[in-house]
């Protein structure tokens, strides 16, 4: 009986062109090959290495991994049941098998999709730094965007003692106003800042004009159902808050700002 194909490590020359599992390149038929767990490499390419094996299934967000490409890794420690303090790993074998059925209980995640595997070894301080920088920039940029919540909530989205909700339908067209996010939509939503001119004033705007929403609550005019402003003074902390998120918050200009980009 014919083998269907190689048994592992078994040198033999490609009958079509494909792609190295070593290197991640092309390679043209006639081409001397082996094969692996990772599937067929060039015969002449020695072994990367590496001996920390990864998995996963497109079923749990895992979309694979490619040949030389730098990757954050926290081991989960059983004794512990909790993830250990992270490192760059450097990918030196990948392959992707796609699941036709039962897939949960190959690790896929779902009925069907793909099963990833790879080799890594620890990457070196040089590979690392480019991985690190990007990690160090989000973990800032989120830790950015908690206080600026934390703030918001704390100085204008909850009630406020110094805070006045005036009466009547006001019309706040001269200052500066701020979107908070993307500020309001076009269904109703969201929230802005005004700040009147001199900037010793703000307003917390919520864009009330959704379906469902009681419109009759509504004191400022948006051009849509309208919003709820409360009337808030200046004080040193909303200054400072305003100040670090809110570039040319306090400019004298009438205009509208997008505010800093968190």
């Amino acid at each position: 009986m014919t083998r269907s194909q190689p048994v592992p490590g078994e040198v033999i020359t490609a009958q079509y062109k494909g792609v190295c599992t070593r290197t991640g390149q092309p390679y043209p038929a006639g081409t001397r090959i082996a094969r692996d767990e990772f599937g067929y490499y060039r015969a002449d390419v020695p072994n990367p290495g590496g001996d920390i094996r990864l998995s996963g299934g497109s079923g749990y967000d895992c979309d694979g991994w490619r040949i030389g490409e730098v990757v954050w890794h926290e081991p989960w420690n059983a004794e512990t049941q909790t993830r250990d303090p992270g490192h760059a790993l450097v990918i030196t074998r990948a392959s992707r098998r796609y699941i036709r059925q039962d897939g949960l209980s190959f690790g896929v995640g779902d009925d069907n999709g793909y099963l990833y595997s790879a080799l890594a070894r620890r990457a070196t301080p040089e590979e690392a730094a480019p991985l690190i920088a990007r990690r160090e920039a989000s973990l800032h940029a989120l830790e950015r965007r908690r206080r600026h919540d934390e703030g918001l909530r704390q100085l204008f989205q909850a009630a406020q003692a110094d805070g006045e909700i005036p009466g009547g339908h006001h019309r706040l067209i001269e200052g500066r106003r701020l979107k908070i996010g993307a500020g309001f939509t076009i269904y109703g939503g969201g929230e802005e800042l005004h700040v009147e001119p001199g900037a010793q004033v703000v307003w917390h705007l919520r864009n009330n004009g959704m379906d469902g929403d009681f419109w009759g609550a509504n004191n400022v005019a948006t051009g849509g159902a309208g919003a709820i402003g409360v009337r808030l003074p200046v004080t040193p902390e909303r200054r400072a808050f305003l100040s670090e998120f809110y570039t040319g918050w306090d400019s004298a200009q009438a205009d509208e700002d997008e505010g800093d980009t968190l």
